[in-house]
């Protein structure tokens, strides 16, 4: 959404001269999107499916480009008449609400039998940077996306919004961008159900995802980064007296991805693979920038918040057999295949390489007094676990009776890993131009504040408990 206002001369000379200043002028935009998207691949419960000569697969895919934008500008200029006002206020806000639900799923009681291989698969993917390369490789798909701003709206930013305010005496601009984003993921063998694949069965749950999203005063998504620095070659005559800018964003994500074998079920294949993947990145620029011809403020804080859990699971009361097939990660943004293995036929792996940035820039010009701030700050809190049995956390004791049983011709791999980038970056400036004039106080002042606050666990184990040690058989080696 966007709004702009333009002082215009007055038609009716009756109703004063043209040119005539107004005193006040607001402008304002907001834009709202609260979206849920479920997706499910079901193989019903106590149903019975053979594929003789073929495989079986169980697919639920979704794939969306999320994107809000809110925009506002209001013009005044002291070098021209015909377009003054006094006092200027200018606020955008967008709000972005974005839920994605995605289950594949052989239910309890469900029988699976294929000559050939078993998928169950479940995947979320929201590509943004750069869009067109992500749906249609190649220079021509890419210019359909370049616009007046390169294509910045269109193709590179999830959401962005924007405030600009010039007045003769005082100028106020601000925008707040708060985009939310929740990712539930799920690949599931459910309980009693049966799998049996004369070739490998994989079950794998996955999210993937890279957004940009911005906040400030510049004149488009993509001027932001100079805001209305672009204005000094005018001078600072043509500014307001007083100006304040502020710009925040608060970008905040959470992804759960379950690949799990539940209680009870049995998995028989040439080799089995349970895999749970996070490729999720997020980048948050806020950025107030502005010109005084006295003295003004401006500020800027982005917030990144990130919950993430991601789980390969096989549960208690489970039966796995393998027969000497070789299973490997589908996935090959997988950064736990750096850990020696041997020849596996069985995997468990939980993956999280995600990552957060959050940029903060504040600054301002002025002849007087002059002062910036900005913060930058990430909250992370995630969890990646791979396992055969049963949380230790939740459940440290297990009845031994209840223990998985897997029976593997071949290796087995057990294996968790966490990487990524969490980076939170401010700057902050203040300029000075004073005349030289004893009649105003002079003086710029900038302050710069980053904070991570990261928790991060990341767990691999067998069984849960010593009391219940999972019967584990294999003619190779078992790497945890």
């Amino acid at each position: 959404l966007s709004s702009k206002y333009l002082v215009l001369p007055d038609p009716n000379p009756l109703a004063g001269t043209i040119g005539e200043k107004k005193e006040h002028a607001f402008g304002g935009a907001i834009a709202y999107a609260d979206h849920n998207d479920t997706v499910t691949s079901i193989i019903a419960p106590g149903a019975q499916v053979t594929a003789e000569n073929g495989s079986v697969s169980v697919l639920a895919t979704a794939h969306n480009l999320p994107q809000t934008g809110a925009v506002t500008d209001i013009e005044s200029n002291k070098l021209d008449a015909a377009n003054q006002r006094d006092k200027a206020l200018a606020i955008a806000t967008s709000i972005g609400l974005f839920q994605h639900t995605v289950k594949s799923v052989v239910s309890s009681g469900a029988s699976l039998r294929a000559g050939s291989s078993v998928v169950v698969k479940a995947h979320t993917s929201l590509p943004r940077v750069f869009r067109a390369v992500w749906d249609e490789p190649g220079l021509g798909s890419t210019l359909q996306h370049v616009n007046g701003d390169f294509g910045a709206r269109s193709s590179w930013f999830a959401s962005w919004t924007r405030a600009q305010a010039t007045g003769n005496k005082v100028a106020l601009a601000g925008s707040v961008n708060y985009f939310s984003v929740t990712n539930n993921v799920t690949a599931a063998v459910e309980p009693d159900a049966h799998v049996t694949a004369v070739g490998d069965v994989e079950v794998r749950a996955a999210v993937e995802g890279n957004l940009l999203h911005v906040a400030g005063n510049g004149s488009s998504p993509l001027g932001l980064l100079t805001g209305g620095l672009g204005d000094l070659k005018n001078g600072l005559d043509r500014h307001a007296e007083t100006a304040v800018g502020a710009g925040y964003g608060h970008i905040a994500t959470t992804n759960t991805i379950d690949a799990e074998i539940a209680a009870g079920p049995i998995v028989d294949g040439a080799s089995v693979s349970l895999t749970a993947d996070n490729h999720f990145h997020s980048t948050g620029v806020a950025v107030a920038s502005g010109v005084t011809s006295g003295s003004g403020f401006n500020g800027s804080g982005m917030a990144g918040e990130v919950t993430n859990s991601t789980r390969a699971l096989i549960s208690e009361d489970a039966t796995i057999i393998t027969r000497g097939g070789t299973a490997s990660s589908l996935d090959p943004q997988d950064i736990s295949v750096s850990i020696p293995e041997a020849e596996t036929s069985l995997l468990v792996s939980a993956n999280d390489d995600g990552s957060i940035f959050s940029f903060a820039g504040g600054v301002l010009r002025g002849r007087n007094v002059g002062f910036g701030v900005s913060v930058a700050v990430n909250i992370v809190d995630r969890k990646t676990q791979a396992s055969i049995g049963s949380d230790p956390d939740t459940a440290p004791v297990l009845d031994p009776a209840l223990a998985p049983s897997v029976t593997a011709q071949g290796g087995i791999s057990v294996r968790s890993a966490s990487g990524g980038s969490q980076v939170a970056v401010p700057l902050a400036a203040a300029v000075n131009q004073s005349t030289g004039s004893k009649d105003y106080p002079t003086g710029a002042a900038a302050a710069a504040v980053s904070w991570n606050e990261i928790s991060s666990t990341t767990q691999s184990y067998v069984a849960g408990g010593p009391a219940a040690i999972a019967a584990v058989t294999t003619d190779s080696d078992l790497i945890v």
